[in-house]
C-alpha cells in the first residue's frame, strides 16, 4: 500500500476531496443544529452555505500549512541494528 502525502505549501487530491467531505458535514451540522436550537425545520441557506464554507475552506488552509510527516520505509530484508546515539549499524 502506497500512501500520498502532501508536502508543504501543496495539496493533494485527497487533500481536496477531504476538504469538500468537510464542508459537506459542517453544512449537516449547521443544519442540525440550528433546526433543534429554533425547535423547527426551517433552513436558512445563507447560514449553511456559510458553515459549509468555513468548514472546507479551514480543512484545507491547516492541510496547506501544515508539513507532512515524516515517513519511514523499513527494508525487512536487512537485520543491522542501528545505534540510536550515532545512527550507524552497530557491529
Amino acid at each position: 500500500m502506497k500512501v500520498t502525502l502532501s508536502s508543504f505549501m501543496r495539496l493533494s487530491q485527497s487533500d481536496l476531496v477531504k476538504g469538500f467531505i468537510y464542508a459537506v458535514v459542517g453544512a449537516i451540522y449547521g443544519v442540525v443544529q440550528g433546526s433543534i436550537d429554533a425547535n423547527s425545520f426551517m433552513f436558512d441557506w445563507t447560514s449553511i452555505w456559510h458553515a459549509a464554507l468555513t468548514a472546507g475552506v479551514g480543512y484545507i488552509g491547516v492541510k496547506f500549512f501544515m508539513p507532512a510527516p515524516t515517513s519511514v520505509v523499513v527494508d525487512t530484508t536487512k537485520t543491522d541494528v542501528i545505534s540510536k546515539a550515532t545512527g550507524k549499524p552497530i557491529a
